[in-house]
């Protein structure tokens, strides 16, 4: 599946997490077991795949999720390296100064349905569930992305499917659902796309069926607990249409 995508930046740090996007999107051409993750996943998804209930949440960085062998041979680490990245710790590159400073992150997938940490071809990397899901058929992303000065910038941008996306997300509120409402937001938008466009468009979408294991039951598991959350006005995002939401999830997860 292949769509396109058109984004503005509004800052001097959206400038620097566009770069670092089109930095990594020119890395992982070749690679096909990389995926775009993160904030600029879901604002692609939500720009290439348009919908009302849209809310714009700006991100800093630029994370990909890469399959062990891509992390075992270290072909990532010379790639950014190369283009003029310093790796900040094992697994965060940084090129520039703040308010410009360009941040690449490298997650690896795990099974055991937690976050952690793991050391592979002698580097640490966080290590990430449900990400195993993400590393599948993705959806291309021709995304043009305009800077401050009305330059753009094109690249080729490998990102998950929305279930794939939503299963991501969903263990990151799981993980830290009370330090922040980006994960909330990111969730509401994911809901929105696939609502407006159903499941057919966006790479299909397993979580409303019957018997799901693995990463999609702890998703969907979470996701209900997210939409208690909401009916009891606990989980913080003002931004949020929380009943809506609520809604979404019920109408697309199985209890």
């Amino acid at each position: 599946m292949r769509k396109t995508a058109h984004t503005i930046a509004t800052g001097p740090e959206d400038d620097a997490a566009y770069r670092a996007l089109h930095d990594l999107a020119s890395i992982m051409d070749g690679h096909p077991e990389a995926r775009v993750i993160g904030g600029h996943m879901v604002g692609l998804l939500a720009a290439a795949f348009p919908s009302a209930g849209l809310i714009e949440r700006r991100t800093g960085d630029a994370d990909a999720g890469i399959s062990l062998e891509l992390a075992d041979d270290g072909t990532m680490h010379e790639a950014l390296t190369d283009a003029g990245y310093t790796a900040v710790n094992s697994n965060r590159y940084a090129k520039g100064e703040p308010p410009e400073e360009q941040v690449i992150d490298l997650l690896i997938p795990t099974l055991t349905g937690k976050f952690g940490d793991a050391s592979r071809g002698g580097r640490r990397f966080d290590a990430m569930p449900g990400l195993h899901l993400a590393l599948g058929e993705p959806i291309m992303v021709d995304a043009h992305l305009t800077l401050q000065d009305e330059s753009e910038l094109v690249c080729a941008v490998p990102v998950p499917t929305v279930e794939a996306a939503v299963v991501l997300k969903a263990y990151a509120w799981s993980d830290r659902w009370a330090q922040t409402p980006k994960d909330t937001i990111d969730l509401s938008n994911l809901f929105h796309v696939l609502d407006a466009h159903g499941a057919d468009a966006v790479g299909g979408w397993r979580l409303h069926e019957d018997g799901v294991t693995g990463a999609r039951r702890d998703a969907s598991q979470i996701l209900l607990s997210l939409a208690l959350k909401l009916r009891a006005k606990r989980a913080a995002a003002p931004a949020v249409d929380a009943r809506k939401l609520e809604v979404l999830i019920r109408r697309w997860v199985k209890a």
